[in-house]
């Protein structure tokens, strides 16, 4: 068990005439008379801003990715390409180097 008790606290007048003037505050409907605050686009409710915002920074993300990955496959590619050419190379080294060392050891 515990060993303290939780006291309610009781809201003063005061509190409670600010908390209904709050409350009063957000239950009035806005009936557009205060145009001149509200000068953009955006409705209050309903507004498809944030989501053509969130479409629009998906689709640029997308279109990073792509390019990302095409740089990617370009990179692979051209690593690929090097990789097939130097070991090309080292064969041919070799085989010169034993080319060189059977004509030497021939003689």
């Amino acid at each position: 068990m515990s060993n303290f008790s939780i006291q309610k606290k009781e809201p003063t007048a005061e509190e409670k005439k600010l908390k209904a003037a709050i409350l009063a505050s957000y239950s009035t409907v806005d009936d557009g008379s205060e145009e001149e605050d509200d000068n953009d686009d955006d409705d209050d409710l309903g507004s498809n801003a944030n989501v053509k915002a969130v479409q629009e920074a998906q689709l640029a993300w997308r279109e990073g990715q792509k390019e990302a990955a095409m740089a990617k496959r370009e990179k692979d590619k051209q690593d690929r390409k090097n990789q097939k050419e130097q070991g090309e190379e080292r064969k041919k080294k070799a085989q010169e180097k034993t080319a060189k060392g059977e004509r030497r050891g021939g003689r």
